[in-house]
């Protein structure tokens, strides 16, 4: 990366948290919206609606040559969101579910489906759009109607609701959820590889009961080593290590 490049890249890591911080003080100030919504719009604003919209503004800022670097900081960025919402989850609360969080948690996600569902129906009898953005209506939209268990975490811990009543609720609810979205969407994979190859699907479920069972395996690892350290002492530069390496490992899972 030359010093041109290294220079575009700061100024991209400056500007775009500028415009979110601003985004969300005008917000939360005047109707008290969460962080993630002002990210969201802060996106919406770089992107090619508003200021990328400005030919010398989305040329200067967001050439081409610097996609490839901002996707592997986004992912980067991604690998420990997703490892900070791991660190604020407790899987046992599936277990410890009532009856309560259960049938919010099947409402998370038949409800979505049935109203997509419908929107998709409608859209494909009552419009001309192309055959093939008509066959995978239904599976965009039901894949879209999926509850985001990490969007609902984040936003639990950025209300300090993590360790309420309501956000136990939330968490075990959002985690039914999100168990339900997946295996449905895993089951709808299998079926469409089913059609093509079999060998394929069968890869495929063999490799997901092997991660699975990493998984558990790792986390059983971590544990014991965690163990090691009862008295809240300096944790070993290995552990650390191997966390690390173990968090980025999940991308190229």
């Amino acid at each position: 990366m030359g010093i041109i490049s290294f220079t575009l890249l700061i100024l991209q890591l400056s500007v775009a948290p500028f415009i979110i911080l601003v985004t969300h003080h005008l917000l939360n100030k005047a109707i008290g919206t969460p962080l993630m919504i002002s990210q969201i719009i802060g996106g919406i604003i770089l992107g090619p609606s508003v200021l990328g919209h400005i030919h010398n503004f989305g040329k200067t800022m967001f050439p081409m040559r610097s996609i490839i670097v901002l996707d592997a900081i986004a992912t980067i960025g991604t690998i420990y969101f997703h490892f900070l919402i791991g660190l604020k989850m407790d899987a046992c609360l599936i277990l410890k579910a009532g009856r309560r969080e259960l049938l919010i948690g099947i409402s998370f996600v038949v409800v979505p489906v049935l109203l997509s569902t419908a929107s998709c129906v409608i859209v494909k009898d009552y419009s001309n759009v192309e055959f093939n953005v008509r066959s995978s209506l239904l599976f965009v939209g039901g894949a879209e109607s999926m509850v985001s268990f990490p969007v609902i975490a984040f936003v639990l811990a950025e209300l300090k609701l993590l360790n309420t009543g309501f956000g136990r609720i939330a968490m075990s609810s959002a985690m039914i959820s999100g168990l339900i979205s997946f295996s449905v969407i895993t089951f709808i994979m299998i079926i469409k590889m089913s059609a093509i190859e079999t060998t394929l699907m069968l890869q495929k479920i063999i490799a997901g009961c092997a991660l699975v069972a990493l998984v558990v395996f790792i986390r059983m690892l971590v544990m014991w080593k965690i163990k090691k350290f009862p008295d809240a002492q300096a944790v070993h530069h290995e552990l650390l290590s191997f966390i690390t390496l173990i968090s980025f490992g999940d991308r190229s899972s």
